[in-house]
């Protein structure tokens, strides 16, 4: 009969076995990679033969309970792999008997008794074959070493390298014992086994199939406790924490590039994730810009003190956190159409349309066709004041702080102390309509040999223009709050005003928007020209030419070095301001641009064939075509985030980014929506409806008792 431990033969496709690892010796030192070591000593295997039926129902108990249990009493007592199928020969044959097996158990190989190892029956014979029962006399040198569970194998692993070869590929090694096989006992063999491993190794290079194919091996080889340890190992080396061994400021690059949910997914990694994450005062100011929430430095910084105000002890990066949570939780309401927003409806002082509309934290400010400006607290909707002074319609307006400037159809500029509302002075010098209006304030443009900061203007400016084609420039008069003022303004004409700074000429047709920065004013015309102004010089840069009717509006973007313009040709020009040139003409719309906005990541045209159009800024690319209205647009608004635009009994609102439908923000509105204006929290329109004119206040912002609740919790950022 063949014997079952003989590797030479294939009469049969498995063994019960017994595996004897060295586990107490290093891997490298043991196992033999060629076939001139005496290598199979480095795992035993014996064979137990046992009555069929026996061997079923303990083939079928170790299925089921998965492993094996050491049976004996004895501390040096442990457990033995043993493989579940049956050994067959392929003839039909039985196995060998037991007595058989252990006779032909190489020398130095531990035996294998039942617990009651003075009896011999046939009851004895069929506890042995019960896994549990099987136990290792302690007498052999070989205990030490024995293997406690067989081990998985490679396919059975559940992460694998892309180049890993999977071993059922190779043809199949068994290291196990035939009659002339021997184990390794001398220092010097194992001394050559262990040089013959590190030469195998050195020559493979890493990353290879043939070292993959090793480290499977290895593992194969390895006992349940050493690949626990393996298993830690790898995972803490997987788990190196890259980016707090790079330099600071290299990690808080990192970091910046990361959205606000990242960076609370990071904060959860580990504690040097989350100092770097969630303490920095920089990445949350850095995300208020980014996401949109705000827009300037000053009206960061306004947040900031008032934030801090509420509770001085707070730190810069809580304080920032909590900025950042309470903007992204306002921005949520306002795309959410089951929220509603607290609305206050302020009646208007009459009829007239409200052609020009600004707001601020405190207060509303509205001029209208019948020459008055009214001014309201904005949290209470009170009326503060009415500044009476214009004969005719203001129809330009804006404010700086608490100074005011107007134009109007009498065709004078006025200024006014909004505190005490009063007119301070009275420009004249334009011979019709003011038709709008800008306010320049002082910005680097550069910097001297001493590297100190060029600042234009030096003081704030107005600038206006006017149906009379021209565009006058004045210093803006400042009057503190206090101050004692006389009862009347000064009047000044052209030739005795000290605060008329220079008279722009070159447009031939009524001058109907102005848009500047620092030293560069952009002017568009109903000559169906846009021009570019110095204000340091007072020369004209550029003509743009190009559209062929009247142009509406205007803007300019300060960071591209670009202006935009929208015309009655149904078309809106994006200008190169460095060479004068069109960058891009953006057709679509069928009526007449009124209106362009922009914003970071997106420019916006309205037009009167009722439709809003987004645009890539960059390329010129239309992104999406806004409908809905029926009727022409009257007035928009809009920031990276969200579009409110306003025609006749309708204000809708629009999500920038995807151009789709959010929510109608008035539903009650049965005339024209005049004027919108919005930011972060709330949205003021001018509306009319009822046969009147209001101003309508929607809030999406919380309240003192919320903001208190917020401060109290504000580590808590989501």
């Amino acid at each position: 009969m063949t014997s079952p431990r003989s590797t030479s033969s294939n009469k049969h496709t498995s063994v019960n076995s017994i595996r004897y690892p060295l586990s107490n010796i290093s891997l490298d030192s043991v196992l033999p990679f060629s076939e001139d070591v005496s290598a199979k000593a480095c795992e035993t295997r014996v064979d137990i033969g046992q009555d069929p039926d026996t061997e079923s129902r303990a083939s079928r108990k170790r299925l089921n309970t998965g492993g094996f249990t050491s049976g004996g009493s004895d501390s040096e007592m442990t457990d033995i792999a043993i493989d579940t199928n049956a050994v067959v020969d392929k003839t039909g044959s039985s196995p060998p008997s037991k007595k058989r097996m252990v006779d032909n158990l190489p020398a130095g190989a531990p035996t294998v008794t039942s617990p009651s190892a003075s009896s011999s029956s046939s009851s004895d014979s069929a506890k042995m074959a019960t896994p549990s029962n099987f136990v290792v006399s302690t007498s052999s040198n070989w205990t030490d070493e024995l293997q406690q569970l067989p081990l998985p194998s490679p396919s059975a692993s559940p992460i694998q390298s892309g180049n890993l070869v999977d071993p059922q590929n190779f043809e199949e090694v068994e290291y196990t014992y035939d009659q002339g096989s021997r184990a390794i006992q001398t220092r010097e063999e194992r001394a050559e086994i262990f040089k013959s491993i590190n030469d195998l190794i050195s020559l493979l290079p890493v990353g290879s199939s043939e070292m993959n194919y090793l480290l499977w091996s290895l593992l194969q080889k390895t006992d349940r406790s050493t690949l626990s340890s393996l298993q830690e190992t790898i995972r803490n080396s997987l788990r190196k924490d890259l980016v707090s061994l790079l330099p600071s400021e290299i990690s808080m690059k990192i970091f910046g590039y990361l959205d606000y949910e990242s960076l609370l997914r990071t904060s959860e990694i580990c504690r040097s994730w989350l100092k770097l994450s969630m303490e920095s005062y920089d990445f949350w100011k850095d995300l208020l810009f980014k996401d949109g929430f705000i827009a300037t430095t000053d009206e960061f910084e306004s947040e900031y003190d008032w934030a801090k105000s509420l509770n001085p002890d707070m730190n810069s990066c809580q304080i920032t956190k909590w900025i950042y949570r309470r903007r992204l939780a306002i921005s949520k309401r306002w795309k959410n159409p089951e929220f509603q927003p607290r609305r206050i409806t302020l009646p208007g002082q009459g009829p007239d349309v409200i052609t020009c509309l600004q707001f601020d934290d405190d207060k509303i400010v509205a001029g209208d066709a019948d020459h008055s400006i009214t001014i309201y607290d904005i949290n209470t909707g009170k009326l503060r004041s009415v500044l009476s002074g214009h004969t005719g319609g203001v129809w330009a307006m804006k404010y700086l702080g608490n100074i005011l400037a107007s134009g109007a159809t009498d065709r004078t500029v006025r200024i006014w102390n909004m505190k005490q509302g009063k007119c301070t002075h009275v420009f004249r010098g334009h011979t019709s309509t003011v038709r709008c209006l800008e306010i320049l304030e002082p910005k680097q443009i550069g910097v001297d040999d001493e590297g100190s900061p060029i600042m234009f203007p030096k003081v704030p400016l107005v600038v206006t223009g006017s149906r009379d084609s021209t565009l006058y420039v004045w210093r803006l008069p400042i009057t503190g709050e206090d101050e004692d003022l006389p009862d009347e303004p000064i009047e000044l004409d052209e030739t005795s005003n000290k605060y008329l700074v220079k008279v722009l000429r070159g447009h031939t047709g009524s001058i109907r928007a102005v848009s500047g920065s620092a030293n560069i004013l952009v002017s568009g015309s109903y000559d169906a020209n846009a021009r570019v102004w110095d204000l340091r010089t007072g020369e004209c840069k550029w003509l743009l030419s190009g559209h062929t009717e009247r142009i509406y509006s205007c803007v300019l973007d300060v960071k591209k070095n670009r202006c935009i313009s929208g015309s009655a040709d149904n078309t809106v020009r994006i200008w190169d301001l460095n060479t004068g040139e069109t960058v891009a003409i953006l057709e679509g719309h069928q009526n007449l641009v009124g209106l362009v906005t922009l914003s970071e990541n997106a420019l916006v045209s309205a037009a009167a064939d009722s439709t809003v159009r987004i645009w890539d800024p960059n390329t010129g690319d239309m992104k999406h075509v806004l409908r809905g209205h029926t009727s022409a647009i009257t007035c928009i608004q809009h920031n990276d985030n969200i579009i409110i635009s306003g025609s006749n009994g309708m204000l809708k609102m629009w999500d920038t980014q995807t151009g789709k439908f959010i929510r109608d923000l008035l539903d009650d509105v049965d005339g024209n929506v005049w004027q919108v204006k919005s930011d972060y929290r709330r949205c003021i329109a001018a509306v009319q409806k009822d046969g009147g004119t209001y101003i309508e206040i929607l809030d999406f912002g919380h309240s003192n008792a919320d903001n208190l609740r917020f401060y109290q919790n504000a580590d808590q950022i989501m």
